[in-house]
């Protein structure tokens, strides 16, 4: 899906480096720190800010999630020329395998949280936890997100290490106002 205004729900462009389909869902897994480092000056170059980096799927169909973002929201356009730039560079550092599909992405108004500055950023605001281990119980937590140190954050009362978290995302709040 793609949308020509700002983060509404999120632009996305696919560059097949194969010519290949990519088939079937699996959770995302965080990339190894040396493509995001590698990227975070090209894009950062090209006015944007790196939002994180993902990876679904393995073997012969796999995904590199690029989410990039601005002030003034993401368009289609500002996904393809990210791509443009990324494939270049990626195909000179030989940094992809050749199965590999590039996505470049805005991270959506369901944004996913990657790092804690992120999480400090967005303190005071809904989010949805999903666990690797369990709290009481419950390996999904929604609500406020109320504080966050160096090693953990609080939503609703439950203190939650960053090494126990599957994911976070903000649940998006829109006013459709009253017309």
């Amino acid at each position: 899906m793609c949308s020509l205004f700002p983060d509404v729900p999120r632009s996305t462009l696919h560059v097949e480096l194969d010519g290949g389909h990519s088939r079937g869902k699996r959770k995302g897994l965080r990339i190894d720190t040396r493509i995001t480092e590698l990227i975070r000056p090209t894009v950062e170059h090209l006015g944007f800010e790196l939002w994180g980096v993902e990876q679904y799927g393995t073997g012969k169909r796999s995904r590199v999630c690029v989410y990039i973002d601005s002030e003034e929201g993401i368009t289609f356009d500002d996904c393809e020329s990210v791509s443009k730039q990324l494939i270049t560079l990626l195909d000179v550092e030989n940094a992809l395998t050749e199965n590999q599909v590039l996505e470049v992405s805005s991270p959506g108004l369901d944004r996913k949280l990657f790092n804690r500055n992120q999480y400090l950023k967005h303190v005071g605001e809904e989010v949805d936890v999903r666990l690797h281990f369990g709290i009481e119980g419950n390996k999904r937590i929604r609500g406020i997100l109320s504080e966050c140190n160096d090693h953990e954050f609080i939503v609703n009362d439950h203190r939650i290490e960053f090494d126990r978290v599957q994911s976070t995302r903000l649940v998006p709040r829109i006013d459709w106002g009253t017309g």
